[in-house]
């Protein structure tokens, strides 16, 4: 008796591979935009805004105890108690914050005071720490600010939506394509998808990464200039580059071992299947 095989038709391959390059786009971007929510969720966002505003200010360095010393000798004569470093601005600082905080800590807690409400309200967060109602000023500063003050959470809720469409859209094309996948294809075709979305970003990232590291072990500290260019490298590119290279790699390591576990699974299968002819094949005793 002739033993029965469902054939395929041929257009489920079709649809499996239409639907598998448009994932690997989709996931590719998704991946991407849940890069850009790490860097622009607030806690990192203000620290890194801040950093980087306190690395341009301070041409010696953040750990610089020089311009501190000078400010203790006019805080001795001012009768507030408080100094402020960018008048027009309502940010200060007092004795305590110096005899508290070293330096680097310092400068990061006192440029947060534009980080922050820059962050969290945007054109208006510039608006509510420059003093008085100066229309000049406020635009100057805004336009001092620069591309940093796009990275507020308004535009973080944004990419949220985005991640949820992209999500929502994954699936949908994650079902057909499963569905059209064959046997243990099922389970491996989708591990093939995730890290064909996730490696060539995971390579881009890990060389950046590399040569930046390279680049600042290798920056001599002669100048100001110097100082400031390995503070941005090291605090702020450098940490915002290796969060993109975790999600990456944490989708290749998914997409790697759904890969895997698909080959053993399938060998398993076999050796059992074999296993199991040889018993029906072998004669019976009696």
């Amino acid at each position: 008796m002739e033993k029965n095989t469902k054939v395929r038709p041929y257009w489920h391959i079709d649809l499996k591979w239409i639907t598998g390059i448009i994932l690997v786009f989709v996931l590719s971007l998704t991946f991407f935009i849940s890069g850009l929510m790490v860097i622009t969720k607030e806690d990192m966002a203000v620290e890194k805004m801040s950093i980087l505003l306190a690395a341009m200010f301070s041409p010696d360095g953040l750990d610089a105890e020089a311009d501190f010393d000078e400010v203790e000798k006019e805080l001795e004569t001012n009768s507030k108690g408080e100094f402020n470093p960018f008048p027009g601005l309502k940010i200060s600082f007092t004795r305590e914050d110096i005899d508290m905080y070293p330096p680097r800590e310092l400068r990061i807690k006192i440029f947060k005071q534009i980080a922050a409400p820059v962050y969290r309200e945007g054109a208006e967060g510039i608006h509510a720490i420059v003093e008085g109602d100066d229309p000049e000023l406020q635009q100057k500063f805004s336009d001092d600010m620069g591309i940093l003050s796009i990275i507020n959470l308004k535009n973080h809720l944004v990419l949220k939506r985005i991640q949820l469409y992209l999500l929502i859209t994954t699936i949908v094309l994650l079902i057909p394509f499963i569905y059209f996948s064959y046997g243990f294809g099922r389970l491996g075709n989708p591990g093939l998808v995730v890290s064909l979305a996730s490696l060539p970003s995971a390579l881009i990232f890990t060389i950046a990464s590399k040569i930046m590291e390279n680049k600042i072990a290798s920056i001599a500290i002669v100048e100001g200039g110097s100082h400031r260019f390995k503070e941005i490298l090291s605090s702020v590119a450098l940490p915002v580059v290796k969060s993109f290279l975790s999600i990456y790699l944490n989708a290749l390591k998914i997409g790697v071992g759904l890969v895997i576990l698909c080959i053993v699974t399938k060998l398993i299968w076999r050796i059992i299947s074999r296993i199991q002819k040889t018993r029906k094949k072998a004669p019976a005793k009696y």
